[in-house]
């Protein structure tokens, strides 16, 4: 089988090796071209041919040869409705003929595509297009300036090359005062096809052509060790603070009216005190009537105290009162007094409103009430949640010791990345795991409550290995973690590596990787796809 250029073939077992492929490319480098070429499909023994084999050959070979089916994966294949892509000899031969290498600064691809030469100039280590550039074709001592039709492309007419056939070229492209130079043959034709098409050869390294690298966004960085601490990953979920988050009960039984502006609706924001809704107690038949009973009581003993003052002070009009007379009337009126505030407390127990008020400032959370709705004593009526504040609670099987805890951070679902602050942790286990409990820092004001979060606490313990993205890491055959290197200017090569997070947006890759491999950062999962 096969294999790239200084590339060792363990990664051959990502596709099944279905065709054969002759490598007459040269290594990459300045003033380097690249040719892909191909042959035949070797052919495939039938099924009827092995099964004769076997039974001529006894039960060794049978053993031999079931272990090799057990060892080697089954070529993909799309069911109906579905395309597969193109065959392997179609696939190959879509790779024309170019001139292709890295210069300092640059990583150049020069082809034929229709009546034009098309030219990709992309940055040598992340890989991202060169805009305003100078690109230029020299030929036998004459130059033909291409212009820009995209962010790193450029092109011109093929014809500038002069008639069909070999022509040795040297791309040129200039920017900031310093040119780049990249020399090679190309065979051009009076009309080339398209695009060349994305595949994967039988070495498990993927072609795709600069246009789609562009279309894709694909970024490189070159891989650099270092050390860094690892962090374990906890499972854990968003809890409200009960600092900011406040909970409106019914005082009693009663019956919810709306206030004069109206219930307030979900999301809505509030001040502290802000009425939000009216309860109206309900009393019973037996309450009511002992109620009322006490009302007529008290108002035929106000009743009752008027004759007797109007008698007191009428005595003798002309004549100054006694201080007996004073008295009396003193005492008759502290009387009305007292009668007339138990009057006023048996009117309101029966025409009760109680105003049920926001507990802080915040949004409404919930909202359980309605017009006429009869509530019983703490039924819950409104939630209010200030989000500017947020905890994360997290159950942890393997705890590390509070102390060795240097910082944690987290990661929803979705892929919000959030700050964390440790506070402390539970002394008593849930279902033999440990509660620890972070604040949010960052970001608290874009979650939910119950909302599940990926908590990664990183450990005083430092490991030595390369720092990636998450996104760099892709899921290969037989489910194992693979990076992919940018080995050529248009040839991507699959890494088995170990890992271990590190924060909620990237990982450490332990082993696998060297320094000075450009390594896919942004689009990785785009080139795993191609079969």
């Amino acid at each position: 089988m096969a294999g790239m250029p200084g590339q060792a073939c363990s990664a051959s077992s990502f596709t099944s090796p279905r065709w054969g492929e002759v490598d007459a490319r040269s290594a990459s480098g300045e003033g380097s071209s690249h040719y892909r070429g191909s042959q035949s499909p070797s052919p495939q023994p039938s099924p009827q041919r092995g099964e004769g084999t076997l039974r001529a050959r006894g039960s060794l070979a049978y053993l031999c040869i079931t272990f090799i089916l057990i060892v080697t994966p089954p070529p993909l294949s799309a069911h109906e409705g579905h395309d597969s892509g193109p065959s392997p000899a179609a696939a190959q031969a879509a790779e024309a003929p170019s001139i292709s290498g890295r210069t300092g600064r640059f990583e150049i691809v020069a082809r034929q595509v229709g009546d034009e030469l098309v030219v990709a100039v992309d940055g040598s280590d992340t890989n991202a297009p060169v805009a305003g550039a100078l690109v230029s074709v020299q030929r036998d001592g004459k130059t033909a300036l291409l212009r820009q039709t995209g962010p790193g492309t450029y092109a011109g007419k093929i014809s500038l090359l002069g008639a069909p056939g070999a022509h040795e070229l040297a791309i040129v492209a200039a920017t900031e005062g310093r040119e780049d130079r990249l020399t090679g043959s190309l065979v051009t034709v009076a009309t080339a096809g398209g695009a060349p098409v994305p595949h994967r050869h039988p070495d498990g390294a993927v072609f795709l052509a600069k246009p789609s690298q562009h279309l894709l966004e694909i970024r490189t960085a070159v891989a650099q060790t270092g050390e860094a601490a690892p962090s374990r990953e906890v499972a854990g979920r968003v809890i409200a603070d009960p600092n900011a988050f406040g909970r409106v009960q019914a005082l009693r039984d009663g019956r919810i009216e709306a206030p004069a502006s109206g219930f307030p609706h979900l999301g809505q924001s509030v001040t502290q005190g802000e009425v939000l809704a009216v309860l109206i107690p309900t009393l019973s038949s037996f309450e009511e009537a002992s109620l009322r009973e006490r009302l007529a009581q008290v108002e035929r003993d106000m009743a009752a105290l008027v004759p007797r003052a109007d008698a007191v002070g009428q005595v003798n009009p002309t004549m100054p009162m006694s201080d007996a007379a004073a008295g009396v009337l003193q005492e008759l009126q502290i009387q009305s007094q007292g009668l007339r505030r138990q009057y006023e407390l048996l009117k309101a127990a029966l025409d009760q409103r109680i105003d049920v008020k926001a507990p802080l400032a915040g949004v409404i959370a919930s909202a359980s009430v309605s017009v006429g709705q009869v509530v019983a004593a703490r039924d819950l009526l409104f939630e209010v949640i200030n989000r500017s504040q947020a905890l994360v609670e997290g159950f942890s099987f393997e705890p590390a010791p509070a102390d060795e805890i240097a910082e944690a951070s987290g990661a929803t679902e979705d892929g919000r990345a959030l700050k964390l602050a440790y506070l402390g942790r539970g002394r008593v286990l849930q279902q033999q795991a440990v509660p620890l409990l972070f604040r949010v820092t960052d970001g608290a004001a874009t979650l939910d409550i119950g909302t599940p979060v990926r908590i990664l606490v990183r450990v005083a313990r430092r490991e030595r290995g390369v720092a990636l993205p998450r996104a760099a890491v892709q899921r290969g055959f037989g489910n194992l973690a693979v990076v992919w290197e940018h080995t050529a200017p248009e040839t991507f090569v699959p890494h088995i590596v170990t890992t271990v997070p590190l924060d909620a947006g990237r990982v450490m890759a332990t082993s696998g990787l060297a320094d000075g491999m450009r390594i896919v950062t942004t689009g990785a999962q785009f080139i795993n796809q191609v079969r």
